[in-house]
C-alpha cells in the first residue's frame, strides 16, 4: 500500500460495511521544515483572517440594523425623512450610519429637552 495510505471501514447503512482507502498525509512530509511551517503560517492567516472580515462584515450589518430600527422607532422624524434615513444607512455603509444615529441621538435629546420644559412649566 503506499505511504500514508489505509483502510477504515465505511457504512452506508443496513450492516453493509465496506473498507475504503483513505489517504491521510503530512504536509511536512514531503516539503522541507521551514517552508511547511510558513505554508501553514500563511494558511492559518488566510483562515483567521477571513474570519475577522466577516466578523467584522456582520459587526457593520448588526449596527445598521440597529440604526435603521432606531430610526423608525423614533418620534423625532417624519415618515418621508424616516424613508431618506434608511436609504442613507444602507447605502453608505458605517458612515451613513454614524452619521444617522448622530443626527437621531441629537434629536431625541432636543425633543426630549423640549417635553421636559412643558411640563415643567405645567
Amino acid at each position: 500500500m503506499f505511504e500514508g495510505a489505509e483502510t477504515v471501514p465505511f457504512s452506508l447503512g443496513q450492516g453493509d460495511c465496506r473498507r475504503v482507502v483513505v489517504f491521510r498525509f503530512r504536509l511536512a512530509s514531503f516539503l522541507p521544515g521551514p517552508v511547511a511551517l510558513s505554508l501553514w503560517r500563511l494558511i492559518l492567516r488566510a483562515v483567521l483572517g477571513s474570519y475577522l472580515v466577516y466578523l467584522c462584515l456582520a459587526g457593520v450589518v448588526v449596527f445598521q440594523g440597529y440604526v435603521t430600527y432606531r430610526v423608525w422607532r423614533s418620534q423625532a422624524f417624519e415618515r418621508e425623512q424616516k424613508n431618506r434615513q434608511a436609504r442613507l444607512v444602507w447605502l453608505v455603509p458605517l458612515l451613513g450610519a454614524a452619521i444617522v444615529i448622530s443626527v437621531l441621538v441629537e434629536e431625541e435629546s432636543h425633543l426630549l429637552g423640549k417635553k421636559d420644559n412643558t411640563e415643567r412649566r405645567s
